[in-house]
């Protein structure tokens, strides 16, 4: 919605209630490829490691992944994007091998040598009859200047209108006056097209982009399109700041595992040795605040030998369905991509 009065960046999916649907259950996808379609009411949540872990075993296999009968996951991933050329080499560790004792106790080494305490060591029960890929992903990304708590918080609607009070940063007031105001519009960047809005905030890491942005959806759209969107609102020319501007957007505060089930006690057919993928989990942690953002994501799968069996002024607020992109600069796609349809990730504010 855009008026003289206000500016109001529509970040999540819209639900209408019909007489035959008095009830609508909010849901969280996690989805382990990127061009996953966008539901009205749900969340969808892409982080690139499951699929940087499936591209590792096409290359295992020297061609894509295949099943009989299909399983449409797995046709979505055999074509989804060839992930880790899209981050940085330091940020991610990507591993394959027999579960062996030692394995495991190298690959924990790695993990420890690179990514320090952050990450959680493997515990796999030695076997030799079990082959790992394992993915992790590890980005924190600092704002250059912290940007202020809303004290308010943000009252954040989804689209069935059913509203709730959550934590909320950016600015509560735009003035030109003020040092810091200077110096938090210095690293935030402010897009408009139409209907539709963007805004990027620079990070310390001057190679790191993160992106939020409100854009029309309808039923054709799927992540990576509403992405390819996205970016042409962000190529076009700045909105600049002016005095008394509001910015107002959510915290974001989720730890969410994935057993992607589909895939699982399903035999590859053209695997001649560990032919059964007995396991295949993703886990994402994400945590967006006024001092930056934080990823973290683990993807494994695992393989087995054996036989097939089945199982005021101007405000800018984020405060309706959005997406969250972060992306380094000088890549084609990104490594997270977020469409928040309802607050089940955001952090509820508390009531004096």
């Amino acid at each position: 919605m855009l008026s003289i009065k206000s500016i109001t960046l529509f970040l999540l999916s819209i639900t209408i209630l019909s007489k035959a649907q008095t009830t609508i259950t909010h849901k969280t996808i996690v989805s382990p490829y990127f061009n996953h379609k966008i539901p009205k009411h749900d969340n969808v949540i892409y982080c690139s490691t499951f699929q940087m872990a499936w591209n590792k075993l096409k290359d295992e296999l020297n061609g894509d992944v295949i099943f009989n009968p299909s399983i449409i996951i797995a046709d979505s991933l055999n074509n989804g994007e060839n992930a880790k050329k899209y981050i940085n080499d330091k940020d991610y560790l990507i591993s394959s091998g027999i579960a062996t004792k030692k394995y495991i106790k190298e690959l924990n080494k790695q993990l420890k040598k690179r990514f320090h305490n952050i990450f959680t060591p493997i515990n796999d029960t030695p076997n030799s009859n079990d082959r790992i890929i394992y993915s992790f992903l590890y980005k924190k990304l600092k704002f250059k200047s912290e940007f202020e708590k809303i004290k308010s918080g943000l009252y954040f609607t989804d689209n069935t209108y059913a509203g709730k009070t959550v934590e909320a940063f950016g600015i509560e007031k735009y003035k030109e006056s003020s040092g810091k105001h200077k110096r938090l519009k210095k690293q935030t960047h402010l897009y408009m097209h139409g209907n539709e809005f963007a805004v990027v905030i620079d990070t310390k890491n001057n190679n790191e982009q993160l992106i939020l942005a409100e854009i029309e959806i309808d039923d054709s759209l799927n992540m990576k399109t509403a992405y390819s969107d996205i970016m042409m609102i962000v190529n076009s020319s700045p909105f600049p700041f002016r005095n008394k501007m509001k910015l107002k957007i959510p915290v974001v505060d989720f730890n969410i595992e994935k057993t992607y089930n589909k895939l699982t006690n399903k035999e590859i057919k053209n695997s001649s040795d560990y032919n059964i993928i007995t396991e295949a989990k993703q886990s994402i942690k994400f945590k967006l605040n006024q001092k930056g953002a934080v990823v973290k994501s683990v993807a494994k799968i695992k393989r087995t030998k054996g036989v097939s069996f089945i199982g005021g002024g101007v405000e800018i607020s984020f405060n309706r369905p959005f997406f969250i992109i972060l992306k380094e600069k000088n890549a084609e796609y990104p490594y997270l991509i977020i469409w928040v349809a309802n607050s089940k990730i955001l952090k509820e504010k508390d009531i004096d």
